[in-house]
């Protein structure tokens, strides 16, 4: 194949997927428009709104990259394992641990530098996290349990996890109303670099490493050929139970960054129920935006951030124009089926 080839066969691909979603994009902005517009409310100032908050100010900007680091490290959650045909609906759980893990390093560690509190503080809610995926992999492989339930059961463990610590002795914040804990120390808090937070040049890197990760090496090379056919990969002397318990291992871990994140950089505390956005958690909101992005490393920062624009569009929806935020969740939902639909249908003949 020469370079030309390859270059009108790479433009196509392209142009193709575009045509894809804008067809289907387009398809649900019309919907939801007809819908805003049968409940009484102007579905032009309804979708303005929607989609033009987060550019409005700095503040909605930022707003928008709060939701959009989370987000993103809960997709890569759930779309990693996807590459294996492994389902994984637990980054609720692994995200709760992973914040869980980060305040009680923040306390306990609280004596250490920031440039070293910090770092561990994140690292050991990786792999806490990461373990805490792992074991479903690894029950998968030597018990045949389905990761779908392991994964669910245990959004339930790290629940009464997150509930033990807030209501805990030295760590409960006595005065409040709600289930939290005491502030966490200054230096455990993951700082701002002039107007630019730390944690969004974290969400850059791991963007960087992912596709690295999987488009550069023999392990992420690994991963793709198991998942078109595990058969023909085991013959050719692929370990695909290894690979089950690593996709996992590393989609555990980054969405216990994401929970970690989120206590050490936005909340400064953890509150239960800090893993939720919107009316609904980051995971749920996770897997939708993996099923939009096909699992793509390339296609997910892109789809995770249409999806942040959108979250911050239905909280000003709501808050100004009265339009429920449930019809939002209806736009998000008919996306990703419209998405998944015409992308079939339309999927080149050969």
């Amino acid at each position: 194949m020469t370079d030309n080839t390859r270059s009108s066969t790479a433009f196509a691909t392209w142009s193709h997927g575009v045509l894809v979603y804008g067809v289907a994009i387009g398809s649900a902005f019309l919907l939801i428009a007809l819908i805003i517009t049968a409940t009484g409310y102007n579905p032009l100032q309804g979708l303005a709104t929607l989609v033009g908050t987060s550019f409005k100010s700095r503040f909605s900007f930022w707003e928008t990259i709060n939701k959009f680091i989370p987000l993103l490290l809960a997709t890569y959650a759930f779309s990693i394992p996807l590459k294996l045909k492994v389902y994984n609906i637990g980054a609720l759980g692994q995200m709760q641990v992973g914040g869980v893990i980060a305040i009680i390093a923040a306390f306990q560690l609280a004596p250490l530098p920031s440039f070293l509190l910090i770092p561990l503080a994140l690292i050991l809610a990786m792999v806490v996290g990461g373990f805490y995926a792992g074991v479903c992999g690894w029950l998968k492989n030597r018990c045949g349990i389905n990761p779908i339930i392991s994964t669910v059961m245990l959004n339930f463990v790290s629940h009464y996890l997150v509930l033990f610590l807030t209501t805990s002795s030295g760590y409960a914040d006595p005065f409040s109303g709600h289930p939290m804990t005491l502030p966490i120390p200054a230096a455990s808090v993951l700082p701002i670099i002039g107007r630019f937070p730390v944690s969004l040049l974290i969400a850059l890197l791991i963007i960087l490493l992912i596709y690295v990760f999987m488009k550069k090496t023999i392990v992420g090379y690994q991963i793709e050929a198991s998942g078109f056919n595990q058969t023909a990969s085991r013959i050719y002397g692929i370990n695909v139970p290894r690979l089950v318990v690593l996709t996992m291992f590393i989609g555990g871990a980054m969405a216990a960054l994401s929970g970690a994140i989120q206590v050490i950089a936005v909340q400064k505390r953890l509150i239960e129920g800090f893993a939720a956005t919107g009316g609904a958690e980051y995971g749920t909101f996770g897997v939708l935006t993996a099923l939009i992005a096909q699992g793509e490393p390339v296609a997910i920062p892109i789809a995770a951030l249409f999806m942040s624009i959108l979250l911050v569009g239905a909280d000003a929806m709501q808050r100004t124009l009265m339009i429920p935020v449930e019809l939002v969740f209806l736009t998000q939902a008919l996306m990703v089926i419209m998405i998944v639909v015409i992308r079939t249908r339309m999927e080149p003949k050969y």
